[in-house]
């Protein structure tokens, strides 16, 4: 049986019907897919963000490594400086030390003592002819009679050669 709606305009009662409810299914199927798009969505913006967050972590770090090696670079620059200086002052205490006038006042002031005069002064001249000491190193083993020959005439010749 057909369903007439009268009114301002006319339509049949079961057509309208049945077009809400198959409104009504293709609404709610829209608002499935629409929640499970809002789900794939929010896990997707999730999954960014957290890779974002490591990304920037990642940086940070890196910057923070940098600062530190810089840091600590001026540091050993400033401690290199400070050795330098205080080397160049031990160089220049040690040459004023070591310079032939304080040796002298010193000599003088402190120790009393004098230069000679030319009276005083003896050269000494020294004849003496240069030697050379062979040790040999292993003990020696009973030899023949032409080993030890051979031995002191080797001995005689290294020592005019």
């Amino acid at each position: 049986m057909e369903k007439y709606y009268y009114g301002t305009s006319a339509y049949k009662l079961d057509q309208y019907e049945s077009y809400a409810e198959e409104s009504n299914k293709r609404q709610e199927e829209r608002k499935e897919t629409a929640k499970a798009t809002g789900k794939a969505t929010y896990r997707f913006a999730t999954i960014i963000v957290l890779f974002v967050f490591i990304a920037a972590s990642a940086l940070v770090y890196i910057n923070v490594m940098a600062i530190r090696a810089a840091t600590e670079k001026e540091k050993l620059q400033k401690q290199y400086a400070l050795l330098v200086d205080d080397n160049k002052q031990k160089e220049m205490e040690i040459s004023r030390k070591v310079d032939i006038k304080v040796i002298e006042k010193k000599a003088v002031d402190e120790l009393g003592m004098q230069k000679p005069d030319n009276s005083q002064i003896v050269y000494v001249n020294v004849k003496k002819e240069n030697s050379e000491v062979v040790v040999n190193a292993a003990p020696a083993e009973e030899d023949s009679l032409w080993d030890s020959v051979k031995g002191w005439f080797s001995d005689v010749w290294e020592y005019f050669s």
